[in-house]
């Protein structure tokens, strides 16, 4: 089971990202900015346009980072314009 929009997994496969990786990584779709403060999004992060797919990268260390991306629907695939932040969690 995902806790991924159709879009967004459609996004995920036509990056030929395995559905092992999705798993592994955390992917989810994220469809209210409130959603994204608990994982340490700041307000200017959080109020640019949802839907978002958020992810966990594990680091070096203790740490891990969220990361989440943010593509503009008005563009056609396969050249939509996306945008990545970041917010590490030590």
């Amino acid at each position: 089971m995902t806790n991924l929009t159709p879009e967004h997994l459609a996004q995920l496969y036509a990056s030929a990202i395995s559905d092992e990786v999705i798993h592994q990584r955390g992917y989810r779709s994220i469809n209210d900015p409130a959603e994204l403060a608990p994982y340490g999004f700041n307000q200017a992060q959080r109020r640019r346009s949802c839907p978002v797919i958020i992810l966990t990268l594990p680091e070096l260390g203790s740490g891990a980072t969220r990361e989440l991306t943010r593509c503009d629907p008005s563009i056609p695939t396969p050249s939509r314009a996306c945008d990545d932040e970041s917010h590490a969690h030590l």
